[in-house]
């Protein structure tokens, strides 16, 4: 590509973003799919033409939704992935076969939306937010690029939230705890009924270990819509999990067998205290019961290459932006990104001596989760309550644009 051409691919992504940033932002909702889904009806439903994997919860949604993304590309299946928020570029959002939306593929989505979107304003009391928009954009990108599975990482919440216009095969709750309580509600429960949304009539749920509260509304939930629900401890778990270089070795047993001696590029114990084993590091073996749930309602037996291939290879390499990760050129030092208290004394556990945040510190989650790093460095709530401003910088540390750069590298 020549240096113009480029030039124009970036002004092209940059007027985008401006348009999507002068919506209704994405930190201002209503309990309401009726302009999400009525922007879908008229691009023709593209979200009905693949099968999927819904994930939800209170931490973990991002690394999670990667790794069952490497696992079940990794048996062969076309993937497409939405997450959020973003690091550095608002393409990250959107992945097609493991890899960030071309420029092409995300302009073509966002034209092909924003026609629709026009006529769905003027109809509507507000028009369609950003948050909604780029969920649109990415069901029509993962129809355009003819995936087999989109997996889906929930903006807030799950019931109503603008990602449920699908009806996924495998609805993956996460462990819930108090965040965006103003929305939400101010108990685990009410929060749990929030999430528990996704769960649809003959789906497989999968749920993390829960607190007794949250447990009963998953059963409750599942009970009345016909699903079935398979519990973290229960119905599989972790067995072992070994440290090496680079990442780990673990060892997962699932409801058809057991997959030892996967090799997962990632830090970090999922949760867990210092020992493994089932109610212990269990995290880590999530992703391969809800990839394995969704090949056997494609039809797959427990037994297939392609089942024990996702699982053995996989997750080797699925990096996450922004999570854990080694900030090159500064010793000892990893960046990470949290938003409540359970991630931020996850990360006082690991010891991490500095914590350089990307966080989503809102109203909600109080300042003062953050301060549970040790001597953390570079924290700073910032005016947009989600994210960052990338030129905001503190007197001890270097800008969130500088460490962000190095997060991704």
């Amino acid at each position: 590509m020549t240096a113009r051409g480029a030039q124009g691919d970036s002004l092209s992504i940059r007027k985008i973003e401006e348009q999507l940033l002068a919506r209704w932002p994405e930190t201002k909702l209503e309990p309401s799919l009726d302009r999400i889904a009525k922007v879908m009806a008229l691009l023709g439903d593209p979200q009905r033409t693949y099968r999927s994997v819904h994930i939800t919860g209170t931490n973990g949604k991002t690394s999670t939704a990667r790794m069952v993304e490497a696992l079940l590309a990794a048996s062969g299946e076309r993937t497409g992935r939405l997450t959020s928020p973003h690091l550095t570029s608002i393409r990250e959002r959107i992945g097609i076969a493991e890899e960030v939306v071309g420029v092409p593929a995300f302009v073509s989505a966002y034209t092909a939306v924003a026609e629709q979107a026009e006529l769905v304003d003027v109809t509507m009391r507000h028009p369609l937010s950003f948050f909604e928009m780029t969920v649109a954009m990415a069901y029509r990108a993962f129809d355009d690029a003819a995936v087999d599975v989109a997996v889906v990482e929930v903006g807030m919440g799950g019931q109503w939230d603008a990602t449920n216009v699908i009806d996924a095969d495998v609805a993956v709750v996460l462990p819930v705890d108090l965040d965006h309580t103003d929305y939400l509600g101010p108990t685990t429960a009410t929060i749990a009924r929030e999430k528990a949304g996704i769960i649809k009539p003959g789906a497989v749920a999968v749920s993390a270990r829960q607190s007794e509260d949250v447990a009963e509304v998953l059963q409750a939930r599942a009970r009345s819509v016909g699903a079935r629900l398979v519990v973290q401890g229960d119905d599989f778990c972790l067995l072992r999990r070994t440290a090496v270089g680079g990442g780990q070795v673990i060892s997962v047993q699932g409801l058809y067998g057991t997959y030892g001696n996967v090799l997962l590029a990632l830090h970090g114990r999922g949760g867990a205290g210092p020992e493994a084993g089932p109610g212990r590091g269990e995290g880590r073996s999530r992703p391969s019961r809800i990839a394995g749930s969704l090949r056997r309602t494609a039809g797959h037996s427990a037994g297939d290459p392609g089942c024990r291939t996702q699982s053995a290879r996989g997750p080797r390499a699925c990096p996450v932006p922004g999570r854990a990760r080694a900030v090159p050129d500064v010793r000892r030092h990893r960046g990470d990104g949290g938003q409540e208290r359970r991630g931020h004394a996850a990360r006082t556990r690991a010891r991490h001596r500095r914590c350089r945040l990307h966080p989503e510190l809102e109203p909600s989650k109080p300042d003062a989760y953050a301060a549970r790093c040790d001597r953390p460095a570079g924290v700073r709530t910032a005016t947009n309550p989600r994210r960052l401003q990338r030129g905001d910088c503190d007197r001890k540390g270097s800008c969130a644009r500088r460490t962000a750069a190095r997060m991704r590298t």
